[in-house]
């Protein structure tokens, strides 16, 4: 008996000769050994302490991991990753409201600083940005300051994946050994300072007058809000991998490749009497008994033949037989057709839940992904799209606090450089529209 665990000891399927096992109902919640809860006792690096992120200081590998073998939960992350990211950003000032109460936003006119902002190293800080702060809830942004320490050079993320913060959340603590927990030393380790949490551009004013910013750099590091870790907060599909969804859906298709790979696949149990193979080849014919076998072999193979591929569908098999005094049938052929018993539309069905609870977890509504869970079915077709347009819009709409999110960081940077203080960053953003507005996308900003 093949039985198919998750990592917290939940058994999913199980498989054998005869039976097929399916755990039935929604698994009960439980926190997956790797992060049950924040570990704050630091590791010691030379009278440096850092915090573990995860019980075995390698989180970001279980996160790469689970969204590398989950085909929804990777491509919903980067559906929310592109969406967020829109069609750019420009610099604007508010200069009031309208008459029905709208911001009203101008573009600045700088073409320098408008340059700056279209910069490929802003635009590929933005990318890796929004990358780490869905994956892993957290995201590192460098600073990078001139030889004077007057301006600031460039933004850069560092990658989360290598980055560990001190207890104190002074340094981020930057090494590629992390994943072997015991292999990383204090050689290998670079530091880098934190700018305050609370006012991080106060921070860079300080540090400016105070002549600490010269060929320097200092982390600008952003968090999850919505977590309330002290440390490294938890990404929004993490509750969908600690409730056992994410184990549910990468098993679903492991389940399926193994009962077609093992599984007899039996479509008709044909039961021949021994009389009728007398009749047709009598012993008495054949000297060799192996031609007789050679010859009743080739028979059973037509009579295969006869029942199986998609040319023989709903042909007829003709048998005859003869009724003795009694009435009773002697030498009848008796055709079985067997029951199906493995139901692939149930396991869809549970793919389905378990991608629809995935695609929850990070706030990406499935229609926009093609997955319509009402009507009829969870793989339903959509003819008119107005839920995926709606879906769409309404994701754009929440996508606000993650852009802003990203923006402080660039914002900070171009006041640090001259811009005016009343300076903000905005995204371009491309909305759809219905076809009796006139056009089927409208920009926006």
């Amino acid at each position: 008996m093949e039985v198919l665990f998750n990592k917290a000891g939940m058994p999913l399927f199980a498989y054998g000769k005869q039976a097929m096992i399916v755990t039935k109902g929604t698994p009960t919640p439980t926190i997956a050994t790797d992060t049950p809860t924040e570990d704050l006792s630091p590791i010691n690096y030379n009278g440096k302490f850092i915090v573990r992120w995860g019980d075995l200081n390698n989180y970001p590998v279980i996160a790469e991991g689970y969204i590398r073998q989950s085909t929804v939960l990777n491509s919903g992350l980067k559906y929310k990753w592109m969406a967020t990211i829109a069609q750019g950003i420009y610099a604007a000032q508010n200069t009031g409201v309208d008459a029905d109460g709208n911001d009203i936003f101008v573009r600045i006119n700088d073409l320098n600083l408008q340059r700056s902002l279209r910069d490929r190293k802003v635009f590929n800080y933005m990318l890796d940005a929004f990358r780490d702060i869905f994956k892993y809830g957290i995201c590192f942004p460098e600073l990078i300051f001139s030889g004077d320490g007057q301006t600031i050079d460039g933004i850069n993320i560092i990658n989360g994946r290598f980055c560990r913060l001190t207890r104190d959340k002074e340094f981020v603590a930057f090494s590629e050994k992390w994943e072997g927990m015991y292999a990383c030393t204090a050689a290998d380790i670079k530091y880098i300072p934190v700018l305050d949490q609370y006012d991080p551009y106060a921070d860079l004013i300080r540090l400016r007058r105070a002549g600490r910013t010269k060929g320097k750099s200092y982390i600008y590091p952003l968090f999850n809000r919505f977590s309330n870790n002290v440390v490294y907060p938890l990404p929004d599909w993490d509750t969908a991998r600690q409730a056992g969804w994410l184990d549910i859906s990468q098993e679903v298709p492991n389940f399926i490749k193994n009962v077609y790979k093992n599984q007899a696949s039996l479509t008709y149990i044909i039961r021949i009497p021994y009389s009728y193979w007398d009749r047709q080849f009598p012993l008495k014919d054949y000297s060799d008994v192996v031609e007789r076998r050679t010859l009743i072999t080739a028979a059973l193979k037509k009579i295969e033949d006869t029942l199986i591929g998609s040319d023989n569908a709903k042909k007829t098999l003709i048998t005859h037989f003869a009724v003795n005094e009694l009435g009773k049938a002697e030498e009848k052929w008796d055709v079985e057709v067997l029951d199906d018993k493995f139901k692939s539309d149930q396991q869809l069905i549970t793919s389905a839940a378990a991608n629809s609870e995935i695609l929850f977890s990070i706030l990406v509504n499935p229609a926009v992904v093609g997955a319509m869970p009402s009507g009829g079915g969870p793989y339903a077709s959509n003819s008119g799209g107005s839920n995926i347009r709606e879906a769409f819009l309404v994701n754009s709409a929440l996508a606000w606090v993650d852009q802003q999110h990203i923006a402080y960081p660039i914002e900070h940077m171009i006041k640090f450089n001259g811009a005016s203080e009343d300076a903000e960053i905005r995204f371009k953003k491309t909305i759809l529209t219905t076809l009796d507005t006139g056009a089927g996308i409208k920009q926006i900003s």
